[in-house]
């Protein structure tokens, strides 16, 4: 997986959809922290902001997985 190959210190990588972790996590052998928003079933549009803010203002490179991410988070 290109993300595994290209690691470097400070990535993160969000994932935005429905059971997305499950997959991702199947197959991601890398050491990267991924963090799966929003948190719970999704609806707390603020909560999903700040969580997102941290990450940004932490990571130096950010890749987002976007795949049916409407039916978790319609607000975006």
């Amino acid at each position: 997986m290109l993300l595994a190959a290209d690691e470097r210190p400070g990535d993160a990588i969000i994932l935005n959809a429905p059971n997305q972790i499950e997959v991702f996590s199947y197959y991601y052998e890398g050491h990267t922290p991924v963090y799966p928003l929003p948190e719970g079933l999704g609806g707390d549009d603020a909560a999903t902001r700040i969580a997102t803010t941290r990450i940004i203002e932490n990571a130096r490179r950010i890749f987002v997985v976007l795949w049916g991410q409407h039916e978790r988070d319609p607000h975006g």
